[in-house]
C-alpha cells in the first residue's frame, strides 16, 4: 500500500509540471537545432502525450480494494482535473477527459470492488459522482460548442440514475443469509435470513440518495440560469434538450421538476366556454320598515294626485273655480291666522247648481285654508285659547 501512495504522488507530480516540462524540452531543442522529432508545447500535445495517461493512471488506483488507497487516488484526481493548466483545453479534449477518464471511472465503480466495505464503497462513488459534477460544471462553457453536447448530457443522467441504485444492490450481496433469500423466494413477511439481518447494518445508500440529487439539482439550475435550456422558437418557450433531459430524470427522481421549476411547468392551454351576456338588473326599492302596503286602489289615486297637470291645447291657463264670495265675517279677537305649517287642504271637486256651464274636473283642488276662513260666510272651528280670570268669574 506503501508502494501505491507514492506512486499516485509521482503521477500527480509528473500532471502538474508536464507543461514546465515540455517548454523547456522545445526551447532547448530550438537552441541546439536538433534534427528529428520536434518536440511542441501546445495543449493538445501535452493532453494526447502527457496528461491523459497520467489522468487514467490515477484513476485506475481509484477502483483499488483498499479503502485509503482508493480515497487519495480520488484527491489526486480531483485537484489534477481542477488545475489551472488544464483551463487551455478546448472543448474536443474535454469530451475526451469524459470518455477515457471520468466515465471508465465511473463504471468500474459500479462493479462490487470490496464486498467487505459497503460503506467505503459508496463513499468512494458518492465522491466520483460529485467530481464529476464538479468537472462538467467548471467546463460547461466549451462543452456548449460540442455537436454530440447532448449525448454527452444523456450519458451524465444515466450514471446518475445507475449511482442512486448502486448502494442498495451491494448490500443485498454482502449481507449474510442473502444468497438464501434470493434462492428460497421467501417474502419480506416470512422472517427469512436477508430481512433479519438487514436489521443488523446501519442503512447503506443513504449518501447516494442525498447527494446524488443535490449535484443533479445543482447542474440544472446553473444550466437553467445559463439559457441552456430556454428556446425563443419553442411553443413552449423550452428547448428539445429540456424535454429530454426531464424523459430521463423522471424514470429516477420523478418530483424533482415540480421541487425545482415549479413556475416553468407550462399546462397545455384549455378553451374556456364563451362567457353569457350579463343583463343588467335595476335596483329594487324596497319600503321603508314600518309601512303598511298600499291596495291597487291607493296607488292609482296616488299617482293621479301627484300627476302634474297639463295645460289646455287652447293655450289658456284654467284656474280652478272658486265658490261666491259672501260678506266678509270679522274675525275673532283672539282668533289669529292658522299656523303657516299648517297643509293645504285637499278637495274632491263637486256638483254644484252655482257653476253652470263649467265642465267637471277630474283634477282635485287644492286650496289655501287661510283663503278658505277669510271668504267663509260660516267660521271655522276655532282654536283653542286659554281661559282667562275674568272669563272664569262671569
Amino acid at each position: 500500500m506503501f508502494v501505491m501512495v507514492q506512486l499516485l504522488d509521482l503521477m500527480h507530480t509528473l500532471h502538474t509540471r508536464a507543461a514546465s516540462i515540455y517548454s523547456s524540452w522545445a526551447e532547448e531543442q530550438r537552441h541546439l537545432g536538433a534534427a528529428g522529432r520536434k518536440i511542441e508545447a501546445d495543449s493538445q500535445t501535452l493532453w494526447t502525450s502527457c496528461w491523459c495517461p497520467l489522468l487514467q493512471g490515477i484513476a485506475w488506483l481509484c477502483c483499488d480494494a483498499r479503502r485509503q488507497v482508493r480515497m487519495q487516488a480520488l484527491t489526486y484526481l480531483q485537484r489534477a482535473l481542477l488545475v489551472h493548466d488544464l483551463q487551455t483545453l478546448d472543448a474536443a479534449e474535454w469530451e475526451s477527459c469524459f470518455n477515457k477518464v471520468l466515465f471508465p471511472l465511473l463504471t468500474k465503480l459500479l462493479d462490487n470492488i470490496s464486498p467487505a466495505d459497503v460503506g467505503g464503497m459508496e463513499e468512494t462513488r458518492m465522491r466520483a459522482c460529485t467530481l464529476l459534477s464538479k468537472v462538467f460544471l467548471q467546463h460547461l462553457s466549451p462543452l456548449l460548442s460540442l455537436p454530440t453536447f447532448a449525448a454527452l448530457w444523456l450519458t451524465i443522467l444515466d450514471f446518475m440514475d445507475k449511482y442512486m441504485h448502486a448502494g442498495s444492490s451491494d448490500l443485498l450481496v454482502s449481507l449474510p443469509g442473502a444468497e438464501a433469500r434470493l434462492d428460497t423466494g421467501g417474502s419480506p413477511h416470512s422472517g427469512s435470513c436477508l430481512y433479519r439481518a438487514w436489521g443488523q447494518y446501519p442503512p447503506y445508500g443513504s449518501l447516494s440518495l442525498e447527494a446524488i440529487p443535490e449535484s443533479l439539482k445543482n447542474m440544472l439550475l446553473v444550466m437553467d440560469t445559463a439559457g441552456i435550456f430556454h428556446s425563443a422558437d419553442s411553443r413552449t418557450g423550452f428547448s428539445d434538450l429540456w424535454e429530454i433531459t426531464w424523459e430521463r430524470i423522471v424514470c429516477f427522481l420523478p418530483h424533482l421538476r415540480e421541487e425545482l421549476f415549479k413556475q416553468t411547468i407550462i399546462a397545455d392551454p384549455v378553451p374556456s366556454p364563451p362567457a353569457e351576456p350579463v343583463q343588467p338588473t335595476l335596483p329594487t326599492q324596497e319600503p321603508p320598515p314600518g309601512s303598511v302596503p298600499l291596495s291597487p286602489a291607493e296607488k292609482k289615486s296616488v299617482s293621479r294626485a301627484e300627476a302634474p297637470q297639463e295645460p289646455p291645447a287652447n293655450g289658456s291657463e284654467a284656474s280652478p273655480p272658486l265658490p261666491c264670495p259672501g260678506p266678509t265675517m270679522p274675525l275673532p279677537p283672539n282668533q289669529g291666522s292658522p299656523p303657516s305649517s299648517q297643509s293645504p287642504l285637499i278637495l274632491q271637486p263637486l256638483a254644484s247648481p252655482l257653476q253652470v256651464g263649467v265642465a267637471p274636473m277630474s283634477l282635485p283642488i287644492i286650496l289655501n285654508p287661510a283663503l278658505i276662513e277669510a271668504t267663509s260666510p260660516v267660521p271655522l272651528l276655532p282654536a283653542a285659547r286659554p281661559i282667562s280670570p275674568s272669563d272664569e268669574v262671569n
